[in-house]
């Protein structure tokens, strides 16, 4: 039975209008999340690291001092800043939580509290190089029982930094309901700052809570750069969650191991010139700190997989996409619109017009398959396009002109029974 073309396109616009619905709701988000996941994965690098750098505390570091537990490493980040900042380092991010000093994780050990007379002050040299500015420490909020706070680093190492409370960086990385960081946010709002163990280490009187509090990467964005880095591009509010313009997989970002700066030889030219001018992130990348966060690269994809990502590389790529803001951007609304209504009409010519069956079908593929590869290609140009809405409308389409064709055949079924049977009666009547 033919459908009068009228209904057709009604029943087009109708699930052009379901698509879009679903897709303002986030009813269907999962399956463009997916999609743009298959799109990192399969194009590679994206992006060239310009702006920053990652000093790795990777095994080899590890093994430099095998006997030395972190922390008694001060005067190494000492001497790591120190060369850090010879080589024209544009800020110093140290993404380690410096939660205890030396001294106090010593008197944990002994009854009397006291501690051999060579340890008095064993991190003057770490100390000195906090207070000589651009540097970042970290912390991440935890809930507790009276809601989520920042615990702070110890307070002598706050005590150094110039700006003390303004010097540290939340860690915080969002995550979506899969558990993959695809988002970032520049900074939270209204956080207290407390210490988990009050008692021992109370928050220093006088020192103001951040507020807005900036995060890791923004407020590495912030001593490299300038503060105007952090809004003059900035489309959304600074706590709305943003998307990350991931430069690749893991390990694009450029890095060096910390033996390089540890070393006594120190850095090679090579390496100094990478450092010129970039923010470095000084992070674990060994697997045995499990400081690892699944990304849009943690899936695999025609036989192509790669490990999770390492936080100072993650917060490295959000340095990166506060810097260069316009790399990844959603397709306007209007082009949406218009390349989905093309894409029904498509559908719905392939359900009026008197051609071949095995053309029909050739166009129903075509009007399903089409929007994947021009999501890939305007996803290396910088887009993304909400591609399920438009597969629900379409499918939606097809199966009510499916019913409806259903529908219409069974009644013209019944007719012609019913004016043969009426015939035949007729006729035997007579």
């Amino acid at each position: 039975m033919k459908i009068r073309d009228s209904v057709i396109w009604s029943v087009a616009f109708i699930a052009l209008l379901i698509g879009i619905v679903l897709t303002a709701t986030g009813t269907v988000e999962t399956i463009d999340r997916n999609n743009i996941d298959t799109y990192y994965i399969l194009s590679g690098v994206l992006h060239e690291p310009m702006s920053t750098v990652i000093a790795s505390l990777d095994d080899e570091a590890l093994d430099f001092y095998p006997n030395t537990p972190l922390v008694f490493w001060g005067p190494h980040f000492a001497k790591a800043i120190k060369r850090l900042k010879e080589a024209e380092a544009a800020a110093i991010a140290l993404d380690i939580y410096f939660a205890i000093t030396p001294e106090q994780w010593l008197r944990t050990l002994s009854d009397s509290g006291e501690i051999p007379p060579e340890l008095v002050d064993y991190d003057q040299s770490f100390d000195q190089a906090l207070s000589e500015g651009r540097i970042i420490l970290a912390a991440n909020p935890v809930r507790g029982k009276n809601g989520t706070f920042v615990p702070l680093p110890a307070e002598e190492y706050l005590a150094a930094l110039p700006n003390h409370l303004d010097g540290v960086g939340l860690t915080t990385l969002p995550k979506d309901s899969d558990a993959r960081v695809r988002r970032m946010v520049l900074a939270f709002e209204g956080l207290p700052a407390q210490q988990k163990d009050s008692a021992s280490h109370p928050v220093p009187d006088g020192y103001k809570t951040p507020n807005p509090w900036w995060t890791f990467a923004a407020l590495a964005v912030k001593e490299g750069f300038g503060a105007d880095t952090l809004t003059s591009s900035q489309n959304e509010s600074i706590f709305s969650p943003q998307l990350i313009a991931y430069c690749g997989p893991p390990m694009t970002i450029p890095r060096i191991s910390l033996v390089s700066l540890l070393r006594e030889q120190g850095l090679t030219p090579a390496e100094r010139a990478l450092i010129a001018g970039r923010i470095v992130f000084i992070g674990s990348d060994s697997e045995s700190f499990g400081d690892h966060q699944p990304t849009p690269y943690s899936k695999s994809v025609l036989w192509r997989e790669y490990r999770d990502m390492s936080g100072a590389e993650i917060h490295a790529n959000i340095a990166e996409t506060i810097l260069n803001p316009n790399r990844i951007q959603q397709v306007p609304l209007v082009g949406v619109f218009l390349l989905w209504g093309a894409i029904m009409a498509l559908a719905a010519i392939s359900c009026e017009l008197h051609i071949k069956t095995m053309a029909v079908y050739v166009m129903k593929l075509a009007s399903l398959v089409i929007l994947w590869p021009i999501g890939l290609i305007l996803f290396l140009c910088g887009y993304l396009l909400p591609q399920a809405g438009c597969l629900s409308a379409i499918m939606f389409f097809f199966a009510t002109i499916a019913i409806l064709r259903t529908i219409g055949s069974h009644d013209r079924t019944v007719r012609i029974i019913e004016r043969t049977v009426f015939e035949k009666i007729y006729h035997d009547k007579r």
